[in-house]
């Protein structure tokens, strides 16, 4: 079910690097965001702020961001959860899927795994798309 434009995104991020990649996407096209570094940030923006989606990184070691998007979706499922990861990592993804209700991925590039890349996963959605013609979708 599609739902209207979310104005507020929440990324857990395990590098600012990569942080401020994905929230640069996001403020480009108008939304406001909020780069955390830890799972104890998470959960204090969330309950400090109106979070519409968040974006975790799931591969890095000790932020927790599977765990803050089963959170999510246990507690907060109007949060809608996108997991930051390289492409074809199933078994990481597939739990992200299962246990988090993972909407969609922002993947990082194979050769350069400091860097979002653009061309495909969310991040294409966000570089080819205006506001207006991107719809989430809630999986749960």
């Amino acid at each position: 079910m599609g739902r209207t434009i979310p104005t507020y995104g929440l990324i857990l991020a395990g590098n600012v690097t990569i942080g401020n990649q994905v929230a640069s996407l996001l403020r480009h096209n108008g939304w406001w965001t909020h780069v955390v570094y830890s799972d104890r940030e998470a959960y204090q923006a969330i309950h400090q702020r109106n979070v519409d989606i968040i974006i975790t990184d799931i591969e890095s070691q000790n932020i927790g961001g599977l765990a803050v998007m089963i959170w999510c979706k246990n507690y907060h499922p109007s949060i809608i959860p996108y997991a930051i990861c390289k492409k074809g990592q199933r078994d990481i993804m597939q739990l992200a899927r299962d246990f988090g209700g993972c909407a969609g991925y922002f993947y990082l590039k194979d050769k350069r795994p400091m860097e979002v890349d653009v061309s495909q996963g969310m991040a294409a959605r966000f570089v080819d798309s205006q506001v207006e013609e991107i719809t989430f979708q809630s999986t749960g």
